[in-house]
């Protein structure tokens, strides 16, 4: 058997893979968190700043309002009253042609959010940088906003665009509020750089990924504190299976609790007891199986040295009777040597008698030691069933483990899809779910990590139903050749009894011979029947001595067949010995 030793890589162990993949998901759900967070803060922060162009613009109208009716009332002249826009809305006039110090303007949105007006013809009337009346080369930013300022509704008037910063060159988006001023046909508004809406939420950014950090390390923390024993034991019960697979069963207890891995300890612990309990039991059985076996392969020795024995008296008996009847035939032919061969004849026949009565204790002796053999074959038998039924109630524990097994997995999927349906409500729950999805994401990882050990559980309780299968084949075998071995002593037995039979009607042929030589000796004038009687008195012995020697014959093979069967017992016994010895404890 190959043993496999438990050498487990820090990377490839279940804590570490544990840890990445919380580490993973704490990320991950910072990440979106965080990540929706700030878009969505950053949408409604440009909501908002869209909403203060529109109010700076408004005042900047009502600017111009004020001055358009002092242009009315005469108190003013056009021109001026430009000119004093410009510096209301841009800021004071800077020295030289440097335009408008646009940030001390009232009308300032942040830092770089200035009034900017335009003529219908696109020249530039209300503007910090640009010249009075000038128009640039390309002309499309200014369409777009004079555009916008036509339109009707106010959310048409949002103009987004984009414009090359003076300072550094870089293009960055711009967003413009336009309206129409109808009395001097003024196309005014409020362009802003995008980013200036959202400048804070750069800091906010910076903090959500420190206290990111912060969660992962403290969660990673404590999810390893409270999952140590878990992990332990998880490492002790495989260790042990491996021990187990590689013939070791030892007496290593593992910890029972009631969550799924408790339980795992607490399966463990049974089924090692069990099949140490088992193992225990087929020891016994095999050797007691073992004893038998030797004592069936005794008595078929002594029985085919019995039938050996009787075999050459019947020879003995089959020569004497030949030499009887040639006798016979003699005397037929020689009457005055008559009274010598009645002597011969009464030594034959003493003989033939002292010899049935042999074969018959012979018989009897040999009867007994099938009766022995039957008795021995019915206690095998026995034993057997015996291993075959504590085999079965083997297999079908294990088949009760494989389903209790099947169980815990399909309630570990069950409990997945349970946590990961949570997982989505947290979700949608937003901030407020964001403890309960941790939560659910711990039950879905004891979830898998169940799924994974009942796998691993599985797999030992195929090995161990191969096993067993391969154990009630080779019981099948013996319980089979066990029965081939009954009906070759039963007919054995059968044999024996003809064999009885046939010695009794020798007994009974040699008693007739006896009495037909008596009256041979007291009628000398019916010798010739008498010597024609003993002639087919003899031819019978023969023939009867020629059935006894081929009863002998085939009682010889089947006692051979009994101690062949005995040592192919012998070898399964061992064969089963060996499969046992492969488990120590």
């Amino acid at each position: 058997m190959n043993q496999r030793k438990l050498s487990i890589n820090k990377r490839d162990s279940i804590s570490t893979k544990l840890l990445a993949l919380m580490s993973l998901i704490i990320i991950i759900t910072a990440t979106v968190i965080g990540g929706a967070s700030y878009f969505i803060a950053k949408k409604s922060l440009i909501e908002e700043g869209k909403s203060e162009l529109k109010y700076i613009v408004e005042g900047s109208v009502v600017t111009l309002s004020v001055l358009n009716d002092q242009v009315e009332n005469n108190e003013i002249s056009i021109e001026d009253a430009k000119e004093k826009a410009r510096e209301l809305l841009s800021g004071p006039r800077l020295s030289g042609d440097e335009g408008y110090d646009y940030k001390k303007s009232s009308f300032l949105y942040k830092e770089d959010g200035y009034i900017i007006g335009y003529g219908s013809d696109y020249s530039a009337q209300i503007h910090p940088s640009n010249p009075i009346g000038s128009i640039p080369s390309d002309t499309t930013n200014r369409e777009k906003m004079v555009k916008g300022a036509g339109a009707t509704s106010p959310s048409d008037r949002y103009v987004a665009y984009e414009d090359k910063n003076d300072e550094t060159g870089e293009i960055r988006n711009k967003i413009a509020y336009m309206t129409h001023f109808e009395p001097w046909d003024l196309y005014v508004g409020i362009a802003v750089y995008e980013d200036e809406f959202y400048g804070g939420l750069i800091e906010l950014k910076f903090i959500i990924m420190i206290i990111t950090a912060i969660i992962t390390v403290l969660s990673l923390f404590v999810f390893f504190a409270l999952t140590k024993k878990k992990i332990r034991l998880l490492v002790d019960a495989t260790s042990a299976s491996i021990a187990i697979s590689n013939g070791q069963i030892n007496n290593l207890t593992l910890p029972e609790s009631k969550d799924e891995i408790g339980q795992l300890g607490y399966a463990y612990n049974r089924m090692t007891g069990q099949l140490r309990d088992l193992l225990q039991k087929l020891q016994n059985t095999s050797s007691h199986l073992l004893d038998s076996a030797s004592d069936l392969s005794a008595v078929s020795e002594e029985t085919s040295a019995s039938s050996e024995e009787i075999g050459r008296a019947i020879s003995e008996i089959s020569h004497g009777t030949l030499s009887q009847a040639s006798e016979l035939e003699d005397t037929n032919q020689r009457v005055e040597h008559l009274n010598q061969s009645i002597k011969t004849m009464n030594h034959q026949s003493s003989a033939i008698k002292e010899m049935s009565l042999n074969s018959e204790k012979a018989t009897q002796q040999g009867k007994a030691i099938v009766q022995q053999l039957l008795q021995s074959n019915e206690d095998s038998l026995k034993a057997s069933d015996e291993i075959s039924v504590g085999i079965t109630s083997l297999y079908n524990k294990v088949k009760d483990i494989s389903r209790i097994t099947a169980t815990i997995e399909s309630i570990a999927s069950e409990t997945n899809l349970l946590a990961l349906n949570a997982s989505i409500e947290a979700a949608r729950a937003g901030e407020h779910g964001k403890g309960f999805a941790v939560v659910a994401s711990e039950v879905r990882k004891l979830a898998e990590q169940s799924n994974l050990a009942t796998k691993q559980i599985q797999g030992m309780i195929n090995g161990i139903e191969k096993e067993t299968e391969k154990t009630v084949i080779t019981m099948s075998d013996t319980t089979l050749h066990s029965q081939q071995l009954n009906q070759a002593v039963k007919a054995t037995e059968k044999e024996f009894n003809l064999i009885s039979s046939s010695i009794s009607q020798t007994i009974k042929a040699v008693e007739s011979l006896n009495y037909e030589l008596s009256q041979i000796t007291d009628e000398n004038n019916n010798i010739t029947i008498a010597i024609r009687n003993a002639s087919s008195v003899s031819q019978q012995t023969a023939a009867s001595v020629e059935e006894i020697t081929s009863s002998i014959d085939e009682q010889i093979r089947a006692v051979s067949n009994v101690a062949s069967s005995a040592e192919q017992l012998t070898e399964l016994n061992q064969q089963l010995d060996e499969l046992i010895k492969k488990y120590t404890f």
